[in-house]
């Protein structure tokens, strides 16, 4: 499966009259989806030369923005968050098991049939036996 939903925590601040401000912790799921979509949109960046300039971060924040994006559009929700919205979530509000599992998704998810983890750890080799 190329999706996953988690759980996003975040804090709030509640003014109350005539009293100290009240802390209050709301959850909200959020799926991310590694579709065709997400491959489709960053390869169409990456030939308008807009991914060259970012950092390593940068290009992970990217990467959660479209596949946040194209689980709403999958799932007929409209896209209500920003590529900065995904930075918070990351450094606030998402969980390190809430991270691993977007980053298992990853890995598995595929491209024209191979899963991304055979392409990352690839040697080169394979492409070389076939010519």
């Amino acid at each position: 499966m190329n999706e996953v939903v988690i759980e996003l925590r975040s804090e709030k601040k509640v003014k109350r009259f005539l009293r100290k401000p009240l802390t209050v912790v709301e959850y909200k799921d959020q799926g991310f989806l590694f579709g065709v979509e997400v491959w489709h949109n960053l390869w169409k960046m990456q030939e308008a030369k807009e991914t060259e300039s970012i950092s390593t971060e940068d290009y992970v924040y990217l990467l959660y923005f479209l596949a946040a994006d194209n689980y709403q559009k999958e799932h007929r929700k409209e896209t209500n968050f920003t590529k900065e919205d995904v930075r918070k979530w990351v450094k606030y509000d998402m969980s390190q098991s809430g991270a691993d599992k977007i980053a298992q998704v990853y890995v598995n998810s595929q491209i024209v049939g191979k899963k991304v983890s055979d392409i990352i750890f690839s040697d080169g080799k394979e492409d070389e036996k076939k010519k």
